[in-house]
């Protein structure tokens, strides 16, 4: 099996973007778990709760969702 350290230089690795994909997502102000297709998931207080591509519910850190993440306007 080919280990892979982050970091790491690599041949062959070209560049790509993320697609654009509108998700939904909410703030919780207290602790909550998401159950999904994985298991459970702990969000903490202030953690935003984000429906994935698959409808799958899952917990975001509050300063990974503001780095990650831009609202959008509803039609």
């Amino acid at each position: 099996m080919k280990k892979f350290k982050s970091g790491e230089e690599l041949e062959g690795m070209k560049c790509c973007i993320k697609k654009p994909i509108v998700l939904r997502a909410m703030q919780i102000n207290e602790e909550f778990i998401c159950e999904n297709f994985y298991g459970e998931e702990k969000g903490k207080a202030g953690d935003y709760l984000v429906e994935g591509v698959d409808d799958s519910l899952h917990p975001c850190d509050k300063a990974v969702f503001r780095l990650t993440y831009d609202w959008v306007e509803n039609d």
